[in-house]
């Protein structure tokens, strides 16, 4: 038998699923649109999520920071379905906490511009002295050759606290074919941190301009580079 798709999965449960990609690069982000028997919409990021319970609510298990996020569809409908979502967690670090008593963690995913909401990531906010992370981001294109004109051209710029992170090739993860896009994302190792203020920027600029199925991007285009940051507190 062909595995069960989410699509499939949601349909025997008499609900619809459907994947939609969202034009652009690292701003914008695949999302599955779960409609409800009485028409309702919940928009679920799904660049970090790893599962999707639909029931009388929706809940979204975030790999990525370590949260469950409740959203309330109002369903009238029993009927249940579970939908398995492909994302791009890292196997070999952990997530950080999401709330309660600062402890001491070890390879704690932070995204790198996770000051934006839009991405639902945000900060730790129980990291203790003594703890390591490992910053990420995540590149999206239409087809596998996008992304790797993206890598031929593409110059990062990441650093925490103003100390810039280096070796960045041997951080980048295979490419995964995610809801009909393509995703590269880097998981860099950062730490032992100390207590205080801490403070990642991201910058990706281009040598030469490049498109990712949707936009243009570097010189020549509207967008000659993103930036974003992502700000959190180590505690003593």
């Amino acid at each position: 038998d062909a595995p069960e798709t989410p699509a499939t999965a949601a349909a025997e449960a008499g609900l619809a699923v459907s994947v939609t990609p969202i034009q652009g690069g690292i701003f914008d982000n695949p999302e599955d649109n779960v409609t409800d028997p009485d028409d309702r919409t919940v928009d679920i990021d799904t660049t970090q999520a790893a599962s999707i319970v639909i029931t009388a609510e929706v809940t979204v298990a975030d790999d990525a920071i370590g949260a469950t996020a409740e959203v309330d569809a109002d369903a009238t409908e029993e009927a249940s379905a579970e939908v398995e979502v492909s994302g791009t967690p890292d196997p070999t670090t952990a997530a950080p906490v999401a709330s309660g008593e600062a402890t001491v963690q070890t390879g704690v995913d932070v995204l790198a511009y996770c000051d934006d909401p839009a991405f639902g990531a945000p900060p730790p906010a129980n990291l203790k002295a003594g703890s390591t992370i490992d910053v990420f981001w995540i590149w999206f294109a239409s087809s596998e050759q996008y992304i790797q004109d993206h890598l031929n051209n593409a110059i990062y710029e990441v650093s925490v606290n103003g100390d810039r992170l280096t070796n960045l090739p041997q951080y980048r993860q295979p490419i995964q074919n995610f809801g009909g896009d393509f995703a590269e994302s880097w998981f860099v190792p950062y730490g032992p941190l100390e207590a205080g203020e801490y403070t990642i920027t991201y910058r990706v600029s281009w040598s030469q301009q490049i498109f990712d199925g949707y936009n243009y991007y570097g010189p020549g285009s509207n967008t000659f580079a993103e930036e974003g940051t992502c700000t959190f507190t180590v505690a003593d």
